[in-house]
């Protein structure tokens, strides 16, 4: 409708077409992290992570993971089973057997099997560890007085396993016998050749033999199996019988009333009659092909070995809890707890509390071992002061969707997180990304002031306060992941408090508790020691790297992430924005509805009121329109649905002949433009 200045009776207004209000900001909790390791956040429980190397284990807090304690065998050649026997742990292997001493952390070779000869398991049996040999060689026993001593019996075994008073062996493929004295002797082994228990064919070797509810249960690379009441013994797994491998059921463990077996696609929840998959890989953590190599049972928790068949993520400790809590729709909350070096695999945990604090014991590569330290007593690790944390952690929350839903844009504003991180060489660093499509896309900081480009991205001396970190303007994306990143190392400043010798460096500003740092490593003036022994003010190794010491009044740092029970940690964060929405256009159009309209200079036959209730027609129905309108991106065409009619008033003109009045309304039609070409509200 033409306007009094010539103009047109026009007016547009943009209308959000998606759901979400740039006004009112969105505020997303990042923790907690209970829930432990998903995919992402985008369905089920928003109080899990993607990936980890921290302690989230606990609600409320988020923890540096435990320091991992690195040990190396001179002659080591992958130990595939630890044995606890006469207060230490026998790692099993390859020619050379050693022992890890609980007392001293210390590993020692403890006996020389004879070049071409190979351990392959071991069991203790009536205070005696007997060793397991093969096919073709004799078996070995060691007494607590350290005397090895080998059958002259032709006495066999490849696998060895203790159940209730019995020691049984697979002394070939699948043939298993048993004996209650003196394994030495083959005659004391029963059924005699050639009428042994047979288990399954001779396709695939057992792996391994262990007592659970009192009756041997026997893996070998196409199940499980366990005898019947007639001694047959009958594959209980036969999932793996479909998808056989030489390694499944290597590592079988008994914890929280079930029996527990690896395999190639995963680890297997076994009860009687009672067979399914109950492992981390169900989380389908990114970028992680899931073997669990074995696992122990140690207070609330069982921990797994855990490594990555595409050898792209680190091998680590998982720390598994039943979902008791119902917090993540699983059985089992699954936790990153500990990260080793690398890539490199291990095959075998155990645990000792034959020391002052329990150990987990790991096997790592070919010649190493990984241990850490646990708290005393049942509660939390993190309440021990004897529990040592290591110097770095990092959480990745995975994919989380901040809008609506993830067809919405949206902008990140920043971080906000009440954390401790008051002690020195503490820090935080918060960083995101949006929309990554392959996982290895990089994350970008975020700063404490984000307007000039050249904010910190540290956090640091915080001690219980909310500390915000900011994004760059005109960040956007759809999907948002967040990285906390957490750096830490006990140390000291450079103080008069600080004297050293040849074999010590004393603070008489700590308060320590006696032998809490054995092992650790200490750094100072260029400097390094492993200590060996710690009081409450003086730390003590074998000497300096370079010899001499590193002078007085120095500054000093420990590998660890904190003494005592005051460390590093975070309670809460919070990211917040805001989500862009698609907009359209509703177009109001003011219109001359008249008795005798012409157009081009022919009448309409259309009346005024039939003019009206046209467009109300079109409006009841929902027609879309497409129409070209003078003000309106000219010269082109605009699809439209009629959302509102309104007559405002009637009209009285001139009319074509003189004399004549022409009677009319004028309406006024709200129109909302419709996309179908992809060309406008994106």
């Amino acid at each position: 409708m033409p306007t009094d200045r010539g103009g047109v009776g026009l007016v547009i207004e943009p209308r959000p077409w998606e759901p979400g209000d740039p006004l009112r900001r969105w505020r997303i909790p990042l923790h907690p992290f209970i829930g432990g390791l998903n995919v992402d956040r985008l369905s089920g429980s928003p109080t899990t992570y993607a990936k980890a190397n921290a302690d989230a284990t606990y609600p409320g807090l988020l923890l540096f993971p435990p320091k991992v304690y690195a040990l190396t065998m001179a002659n080591g050649a992958t130990p595939v089973k630890v044995v606890p026997f006469d207060n230490k742990l026998f790692l099993i292997g390859g020619r050379y057997v050693y022992y890890f001493d609980p007392a001293t952390n210390a590993l020692t070779e403890d006996e020389d099997l004879g070049s071409g000869k190979s351990a392959v398991d071991a069991a203790v049996f009536n205070n005696e560890l007997i060793v397991a040999m093969g096919e073709t060689e004799k078996i070995w026993k060691r007494g607590t007085n350290g005397t090895y001593t080998q059958a002259t019996d032709a006495t066999y075994a490849i696998a060895l396993g203790v159940v209730g008073s019995l020691l049984w062996r697979a002394h070939d493929t699948n043939q298993v016998d048993n004996c209650s004295t003196a394994p030495l002797t083959l005659a004391n082994w029963t059924p005699a050749d050639p009428n042994e228990y047979t288990v399954g064919d001779t396709t695939y070797a057992v792996n391994q033999i262990i007592d659970y509810g009192g009756i041997p249960w026997i893996s070998k690379g196409d199940g499980v199996y366990a005898p019947d009441s007639q001694s047959r013994f009958k594959n209980q797994t036969p999932q793996l019988a479909r998808a056989p491998h030489s390694d499944n059921g290597k590592g079988m463990f008994i914890a929280q009333g079930s029996l527990w077996v690896p395999s190639s696609s995963g680890l297997f929840q076994i009860r009687t009659g009672r067979s399914h998959k109950r492992g981390p890989e169900l989380t389908f953590r990114p970028d992680y092909r899931f073997w669990v190599r074995g696992g122990v049972e140690y207070g609330d928790f069982i921990y797994l070995l855990v490594t990555d068949e595409s050898a792209v993520g680190n091998t680590f400790i998982c720390k598994m809890t039943p979902d008791t809590g119902g917090i993540t729709g699983r059985d089992y909350i699954y936790q990153e707890w500990a990260r080793l070096d690398g890539t490199s695999k291990g095959y075998f945990i155990g645990i000792t509390t034959a020391g002052t604090n329990p150990e987990l014991v790991a096997g790592y590569g070919a010649t190493g071992v990984r241990y850490i330290k646990l708290g005393r007593g049942g509660g939390r690790d993190a309440d021990d002061a004897n529990f040592v944390v290591g110097t770095s952690m990092s959480l990745e929350t995975g994919a989380m969707m901040p809008g609506s839903d993830l067809s919405e844009l949206s902008t990140l504003v920043g971080v906000d997180v009440l954390c401790d991180y008051s002690r020195t060489n503490d820090s935080l660093t918060l960083a995101y990304r949006w929309d990554a499509k392959l996982g290895s896309e990089s994350y970008t900081n975020l700063l404490d002031e984000a307007e000039s480009g050249g904010g910190t991205a540290a956090i640091t001396g915080t001690g219980w306060d909310k500390v915000s970190r900011y994004a760059a303007a005109n960040n956007t994306g759809r999907v948002l992941e967040v990285q906390l990143t957490g750096a830490a190392a006990m140390g000291g400043t450079a103080n008069a408090a600080v004297t050293t010798t040849d074999t010590t460096l004393t603070d008489t500003r700590l308060a320590l508790t006696t032998n809490s740092l054995i092992g650790a490593t200490i750094t100072c003036n260029a400097k390094t020691m492993t200590i060996t022994s710690n009081t409450a003010t003086a730390l003590t190794g074998s000497a300096w790297s370079g010899g001499s010491n590193p002078g007085n009044s120095q500054a000093w740092s420990l590998d660890i992430g904190g003494a005592g029970v005051i460390r590093p940690a975070i309670r809460e964060a919070w990211a917040h924005g805001y989500s862009h929405q698609a907009h359209t256009d509703v177009i109001s159009l003011g219109i001359w509805a008249i008795d005798g309209a012409e157009v081009n200079g022919r009448m309409t036959g259309m009346s005024r009121d039939e003019c009206v209730r046209k467009w109300r027609d079109w409006q009841n129905r929902g027609v879309e329109l497409l129409l070209e309108m003078e003000g309106y991106e000219r010269g082109r065409n605009t699809r439209v649905l009629v959302k509102r009619v309104e007559v405002l008033n009637a009209i009285a003109t001139p009319g074509k002949h003189p004399g004549t009045t022409a009677l009319g309304d004028q309406v006024k039609v709200q129109l909302v433009r419709i996309d179908r070409s992809n060309q406008y509200a994106e």
